[in-house]
């Protein structure tokens, strides 16, 4: 029996009855091997590689020939319409096996082409559209040994079908006449049975279980990332095994039943449990494959075909300490989910996306997939000897979780891992958690297992650093300043522009203070309000306070009479505290006493030093509450003491520092100032009050004054070098800079060292709630791939933890709570004991007294916390949980981009939205629309605000930190009439809604028509996208879509991609109009067409060239998608030209390139093309992996190949932030460039390049039918064609003596002129291989 000799129990197919639906799960892999989807880019595919011995390469092809013809599946194709076919008898034709003989070669270049094989085999995997769907290639090793390559789409068979072909093809090639089971029914009457259950009541009511769990079902978990998964360009998938003997995979089975949990089920858990101890969150969903439909149909047995379906399985580790228990209640929830499981994760996750919201982002990319067997795999003879590599690659997954029968009966548990995706060493230290808990759960006493994660080396790691390093301090604050005031009596301690106080100024102020106070019955327990506007007597006002034993409560003179009002009456207070020249309304305060400090009279008397000790109350200091009600946090003097002590140790503060006291005394950064300063006996530097930031001001006064110690939230300290930048003179001569309280920008460490070099920064964090700061970071040299200046590690006497859920320090790199402990924890919050039990809690295993900051946090292997934003500012956009500090960091990394801020508001249709304010950095300018490409580049959709604003400087409260409220004010908008830039032409929006009737199947779309609410989805947007890229020329990304769904702002989209320059230049008239054909050439990767001058001018007819768009529309026009929508855009401008053919077109290796792909879309359109290529490959793969790489593939290509090894050498030296310029140095310097060329036009040009070989190596081309000839460089490439044969069977070959450079001299050039005039007068005829030309 072979292809053409059909049973008769399997009569061919009827035309109308070939075509047939994708499965869901077919569907999602078609339209994730799409590039412009989110981990995608690839085709979906299962490659494996044996040994056998005693190899027959006929037997083999002639079993594979059987096999076609027993499984009507095998000789199925897809089509581009999204539809499966399958062929008639005459399409055909028998399988090739292809058979490479390797025995004459040295083991080294045997195991090169092996490699070469199987790079192209599993990375590139079959043509979808192509017939088979698979492919068999072998390489003789020795006379008895060959190695087999199978590469399997997974578009056409799942694991199981896969197995079991691998049987049968066993079968008949060690016996053509071995009698097989007969096959039942097809893959192709299987799925129209499927489809016709789905209208049917049963379906029905399945539907409405997942239906009425839609609003509460998690999406995937949120691992750690160390870039948005849609910034990579090709996921590749890094394999990880773990192999379990038969032994123990029999215990792990014994101590999973023990439990009542069954082991397939075990391991999904024990994968889940992994990935839970990593996630953001322990509520989420995984991807399980399953084939619960077979299973209900023994009628498709020996079926073969992608019967694989999906299941959103709900994953809840929040409840339950005991791991089995966990483990019993996922099983229960997976098998209810089985019992409605006809319904498949696709289908649940589209209506997820109706509702939330469309994305290109892959819904569900963790994976579980069990490949066990219901038995050993068949052997027998001399056949099989070894698996030696195998490979399953699928689109849009993170981690591809397999589980297969291994030989010996084990199992084998595979991770397929986007290593790219993650923090390094992250895959590997999940992997190895994996493994120890499999192991420990295969061991004797397994079934008493608990999962210990993190590694005990990070815990003990963690303990290390939250350990004490000494005794706690004890004493008082005011301990610190009354001892220097009995040294330094003279020395200044407050120094104002207007005036100096000495220490023993203040100290006889503070002491009358406290006399008064005691006089007035206030003393331990009293919190006095020191009700005053920033100055000397704030200092005084706070000693006299804690001199006379009680507590102080800073209130600004400046606040609204109501706060006032409210915060004078938190305290009972019995006094008040003032100044002079700033006193409060007479009705604020009613009958209390009042001091005014400026004005107290001296006294010889001394107050008694307080009877009460370290454990006193010291200051109360108000926070804004989320209730609106303010928050009195509650702080003891050894917990200040032990703050202000480290960092005064840290700082190494002593007398002959002055610190800049610029924080408002209602801020705890005015804490240190006061009593780390005046516990050395250093001088407290005052500003002048003043109602809003005055930098000015700021700088001229820590300049007079001598300010050596910056104390300040960052943007404050920005502001200062801005000034100071400006000025160029009377920088102050501040040593350290602490920085704390807001994000530290990345570029202001630098700012800050330019102003003196020696200057230290330090970056603190904390809270009010834990004494001013808890832990602190040395900032040196600011790593470019950092997101953020990290939180860093605890301060002496303090501890700060990540924590999960369940109060478990987190492992490295996982978000978690971060918990702060030790000496600083405030008492709680003042009369409010429902927020303090909120707030503060007790370690339910360790005891330990813990204050939730409500940050999230997550640890660097080596212990630094990294902060990663606050916990209440996460919004939910389109359905998916995202942290503004996130998208900030984003925009941050942006070179023009010096601040920003992050925050939401309501779209016209009153959903949330993201929306950034964003400011430049000096000497740059910045536009919205350039940041938003940024974006683009780097995040999904749903995180690219949707309103981008450039401001000056962003807006802040008066403690300096960003005021979002007037945030949300700059960037209010209106709904509205959308702008010029937002409207689109009406022809455009026509052909769209056009489009849009066409593929939703509906009579007619509105300007205000939603694509998706029409019932359209992922694989309609993709089908949408490219007919709009193909039909329209319009270079609109395949996110648009989602982030604009109504037919207008699509169609403005659209307009907005549409080609505003001509591509297009003529090279050449010819020596008379019209004496020769016309010849349209494509431009190589540098963008340029000025290397076609000579053949130009020897062509006989007119000739164009099509340059590239980035070259002709600047820097910051956005770079095409892929190859085939450049060709697109160009085949468009080409008809435009010239709208009948015939064409001929051409090109030097990626002009060739494109020359071929924009031949095939004109074919395909009906036009008569011919083409040539000089030197251009068929797959090319130099696409650089650094910045450095592209610089060094852009000036090697000046260089003619042969770029100068000093050259080279400096940019790979080259530090991040000066790369640019020494690329260009070099160049020029090596007379690559003319000096004539800036930075900026040098920039563009290595853009366009690198850009251009991107889409080069991502590019693989399709079959074509049009004549072409390949003139191929005779050294250094692939002068055979072999690959371009496979593709355009029209193709002739000529190799030209030169490398891939000189091929396009003067000379060269002239003769390929000559020849491809002849070989137009003959194109078909006498077509060879021919080396140097004729």
């Amino acid at each position: 029996m072979t292809t053409h000799d059909l049973s008769p129990t399997r009569p061919a197919s009827a035309p109308g009855e070939a075509e047939f639906p994708l499965t869901d799960l077919q569907a999602a892999y078609l339209v994730g091997s799409s590039p412009l989807m989110e981990l995608g880019g690839f085709r979906p595919n299962l490659y494996t590689e044996i040994d056998l011995v005693d190899f027959d390469p006929e037997a083999a092809r002639h079993a594979i020939d059987l096999l076609i013809a027993r499984h009507e599946h095998l000789r199925t194709v897809m089509t581009e319409e999204g539809v499966q076919r399958v062929l008639t008898p005459p399409e055909v034709t028998p399988f090739r096996l292809r058979v490479v003989d390797l025995t004459g070669l040295p083991a080294p270049e045997q195991e090169e082409a092996i490699g070469r094989t199987r790079e192209r085999m599993r990375d590139g995997g079959p043509e979808p559209t192509g017939w088979p769907l698979f492919e068999v290639t072998a390489h003789r090793l020795r006379r008895h040994r060959t190695r087999v390559h199978f590469a399997m789409s997974l578009l056409l068979l799942d694991s199981t079908s896969t197995r079991r072909l691998q049987e049968e093809w066993w079968e008949l090639y060690r016996d053509p006449t071995a009698g097989l089971p007969p096959v039942g029914r097809t893959f192709r009457e299987c799925v129209v049975a499927r489809a016709a259950e789905e209208d049917t009541e049963d379906h029905r009511k399945q539907w409405r279980y997942w239906e009425d769990r839609l609003d509460s079902l998690p999406l995937a978990p949120r691992l750690p990332l160390a870039r948005p998964s849609g910034g990579i360009e090709s996921a590749t998938l890094t394999r990880r095994t773990c192999v379990l003997s038969a032994e123990q995979w029999q215990r792990l089975r014994a101590n999973f039943r023990a439990h009542r949990v069954l082991p397939t089920t075990g391991l999904l858990h024990v994968y889940a449990e992994v990935l839970g101890s990593w996630a953001t969150a322990p509520h989420f969903c995984l991807n399980v494959l399953h084939q619960n439909w077979v299973v209900r149909h023994p009628e498709a047995e020996g079926v073969v075909g992608q019967f694989s379906a999906t299941l959103p399985l709900e994953v809840d580790l929040r409840q339950d300490d005991d791991f089995f228990a966990r483990a019993a209640r996922l099983q229960r929830r997976l098998w209810k989910d089985l019992a409605h499981s006809d319904v498949s994760a696709v289908r649940v996750t589209r209506e997820l996306a109706a509702r939330r919201g469309w994305t290109s982002r892959a819904a569900l990319p963790y994976v579980f997939n069990s490949m066990l067997g219901p038995g050993t795999r068949k052997t027998g003879g001399r056949g099989v000897c070894r698996t030696v590599h195998s490979a399953l690659r699928t689109p849009q997954v993170l981690i591809d979780q397999q589980v297969k029968d291994a030989p010996g009966g084990g199992i084998e548990c595979v991770w397929d891992t986007v290593d790219e995706a993650f923090p390094e060493g992250l895959p590997d230290a999940m992997f190895a958690a994996y493994r120890s808990l499999l192991e420990s759960l295969a061991a004797p006493g397994g079934d008493r297992t608990r999962p210990a994660h993190p590694a005990p080396a990070h815990r003990d790691l963690v303990e290390a650093l939250n350990r004490p390093a000494g005794p706690a301090p004890t004493g008082r604050l005011e301990d610190g300043f009354l001892a220097a005031a009995a040294r330094w009596p003279e020395r200044p301690a407050v120094v104002t522009a207007d005036r100096t106080v000495t220490y023993g100024e203040l100290e006889r102020v503070s002491r009358s203070v406290a006399v008064w106070l005691r006089d007035h019955g206030v003393g331990g327990g009293d919190v006095v309000p020191v009700l005053m506007d920033k100055g000397w007597e704030q200092v005084a006002a706070v000693l006299g306070v804690l001199r006379a034993g009680a507590a102080y409560c800073p209130v600004s003179v400046t606040l609204p009479a109501e706060r006032v009002t409210r915060l004078i009456g938190a305290g009972s207070a019995r006094v008040v505290l003032c100044q002079s020249h700033r006193m409060p309304a007479p009705e604020l305060l009613g009958a209390l006493p009042v001091l005014s400090v400026d004005r107290t009279r001296p006294t010889d008397e001394a107050p008694e030093p307080p009877a009460n000790g370290p454990g006193e109350l010291a200051y109360i200091m108000y926070t804004s509450g989320s209730t609106g009600s303010p928050k009195g946090v509650m702080i003891e003097h050894a917990a200040a003491l032990n703050t202000v002590l480290d960092i005064n140790r840290r700082v190494r503060l002593g007398p002959d520092d002055r610190v800049f006291g610029i924080s408002s005394l209602s801020f705890d950064l005015s804490v240190w100032d006061v009593f780390g300063t005046l516990g050395t006996g250093a001088a407290l530097v005052l500003p002048a009050a003043c109602e809003h930031p005055d930098p000015e001001m700021w700088a001229d006064t820590a300049f007079a004054l001598g300010a050596t110690v910056w104390n300040s939230v960052p943007a404050l300290a920005e502001m200062l070098v801005e000034v100071l930048a400006q000025r160029g003179s009377g920088v102050p001569p501040v040593r350290v800079f602490l920085l704390s309280g807001d994000w530290i920008p990345l570029s202001l460490p630098d700012r800050l060292r330019a102003l003196r070099s020696e200057v230290r920064v330090l970056a603190l964090g904390g809270a009010t709630e834990a004494s001013i700061w808890s832990n602190f970071f040395e900032v040196g040299t600011v790593d470019p791939g950092w997101r953020s200046i990290p939180y860093g590690k605890p301060l002496d006497g303090q501890t700060m933890r990540v924590l999960d859920h369940t109060m478990e320090v987190r492992p490295a790199w996982a978000t978690g709570r971060v918990y702060i402990g030790g000496a600083g924890v405030a008492r709680g919050y003042a009369h409010d004991p429902g927020r303090t039990d909120e707030r503060f809690l007790r370690h339910p295993r360790t005891g330990e007294r813990l204050y939730w900051t409500g940050d999230l946090g997550r640890y660097w292997p080596d212990g630094t916390i990294e902060f990663l934003g606050r916990e209440d500012r996460q919004v939910q956009i389109q359905g998916f949980r995202v942290e503004p500090g996130e998208v900030e960091a984003a925009v941050r990394s942006h070179p023009s981009v010096e601040e920003c801020v992050v925050c939401t508001a309501a779209s016209p249709d009153g959903r949330a939205r993201l929306v950034a304010l964003v400011v430049g950095r000096a000497g740059s300018e910045v536009g919205a629309g350039e940041v938003e490409r940024h974006l683009r580049e780097l995040l999904p959709s749903y995180m690219v605000p949707g309103r981008l604003r450039v401001a000056e400087r962003l807006p802040v409260t008066s403690n300096g930190k960003v005021d979002l409220d007037r945030v949300r004010e700059m960037l209010a908008e209106p709904a509205g009439e959308p702008s010029g830039e937002d409207r689109a032409d009406d022809k455009t929006a026509r052909r769209l809604g056009e489009l849009w009737a066409e593929l939703l199947g509906v009579d007619s779309v509105g300007p205000d028509s939603d694509f998706f609410s029409l019932g359209g989805n992922s694989l309609l947007a993709l089908r949408l996208v490219n007919r709009t890229r193909s039909e329209l020329g319009a270079e609109v990304e395949f996110g648009r879509i989602f982030e604009s769904p109504t037919l207008s702002a699509f169609a403005a989209a659209v307009q907005d991609g549409t080609r505003a320059a001509a591509c297009a230049v003529t090279l050449s008239t010819g020596p008379a109009e019209g004496a020769g054909p016309g010849l349209f050439l494509f431009h190589p990767v540098g963008g340029s067409v000025t290397s076609y001058l000579e053949l130009a001018r020897a062509w006989p007819g007119p000739v164009h060239a099509f340059q590239s768009r980035m070259l002709v529309q600047g820097g910051e026009a956005p770079g095409e998608a892929d190859l085939v929508a450049m060709a697109a855009s160009y085949r468009q401008e080409l008809l435009e030209l010239s709208p009948v053919g015939p064409y001929m077109l051409g090109g030097w290796s990626m002009g060739g390139v494109l020359a071929y792909e924009v031949a095939r879309q004109l074919a395909a359109e009906g036009h008569t093309c011919r083409v040539f290529m000089i030197d251009s490959l068929v797959a090319e793969n130099r696409a650089p992996l650094t910045p450095q790489e592209g610089y060094v593939e852009f000036l090697g290509d000046l260089a003619g190949g042969l770029p100068p090894a000093e050259l080279v050498t400096a940019v790979r030296a080259a530090e991040a932030d000066g790369l640019a310029a020494v690329a260009r140095a070099s160049a020029v310097g090596h007379g690559l460039l003319p000096s004539e060329i800036g930075l900026v036009e040098f920039e563009r040009l290595s853009r366009t390049h690198t850009h251009n070989l991107r889409l080069l190596g991502g590019y693989r081309p399709g079959p074509s039918e049009v004549p072409a000839l390949l003139f191929a460089a005779g050294t250094g490439r692939d002068g055979t064609g072999e690959g371009w044969r496979a593709v355009c069977p029209a193709i002739e070959v000529e190799v030209r003596a030169g490398d891939h450079y000189s091929i396009v001299s003067a000379d060269g050039l002239r003769a390929i002129a000559e020849r491809v005039v002849r070989w137009l007068a003959v194109t078909g005829e006498n077509r060879r291989s021919v080396v140097d030309g004729e």
